[in-house]
């Protein structure tokens, strides 16, 4: 996949968050991970995608209000989500 493709299969979409995700464990660099999870949840938006795309925008203020989008996008998938709603909360406390 080309990083200017306009879409990407699910399987695809799935195997960019397993390899951001690995990024995002280990040491791996976070802006690489960051723009994975961000061409994987246009494809296919999930709760822990989106909220573990926020957690690597949040740190930098340009993307803030980056994050608060997918904060709020993972909460319209999954109101439950914890983890979005403790996100905001960090968001909020960086105000």
């Amino acid at each position: 996949m080309a990083s200017g493709d306009a879409t990407i299969s699910a399987a695809e979409a799935a195997e960019l968050k397993r390899q951001a995700m690995e990024l995002l464990a280990g040491s791996g660099d976070p802006r690489v991970a960051c723009r994975l999870l961000g061409v994987a949840v246009q494809a296919a938006p999930d709760p822990p995608s989106l909220v573990a795309l926020a957690e690597v925008e949040i740190a930098n203020p340009l993307w803030r209000q980056q994050a608060l989008d997918h904060l709020k996008q993972a909460l319209d998938l999954d109101p439950r989500c914890t983890a979005a709603w403790l996100g905001l909360g960090n968001y909020w406390s960086l105000r």
